[in-house]
């Protein structure tokens, strides 16, 4: 394989990959995160950004859209970055489920 294209400047060229959660709050079983998925490809930073604000735009009612951009380089998969997405995701699903309960436990005195 060779090496990634580069940008005038000779460095490896920079996209982004913009990945979100989407977040659900339901009377019945509370707040969850129902899966992360793929909002696009950004060629650059303010196109990702743009992404990132459609896919937080298109959350209706009881949902929430958490975006996030990862960078990565013309040779890199996407795969990985989206693996990457999932942890970091379920890491912050993690605190929302510690921050209910804490909440919920303040609401019981």
């Amino acid at each position: 394989m060779g090496s990634p294209p580069m940008d005038r400047n000779g460095d490896a060229t920079t996209h982004f990959v913009v990945a979100y959660a989407k977040i659900i709050e339901d009377k019945k079983d509370g707040v969850f995160m129902q899966g992360v998925y793929l909002g696009g490809l950004g060629d650059d930073r303010q196109s990702a950004e743009k992404i990132a604000r459609e896919c937080t735009n298109s959350g209706r009612g009881n949902t929430t859209i958490i975006p996030r951009l990862f960078p990565f380089t013309d040779g890199d998969s996407i795969l990985p970055i989206m693996n990457k997405a999932e942890t970091q995701f379920l890491g912050m699903e993690s605190q929302m489920f510690i921050a209910e309960d804490i909440y919920s436990r303040g609401r019981r005195k």
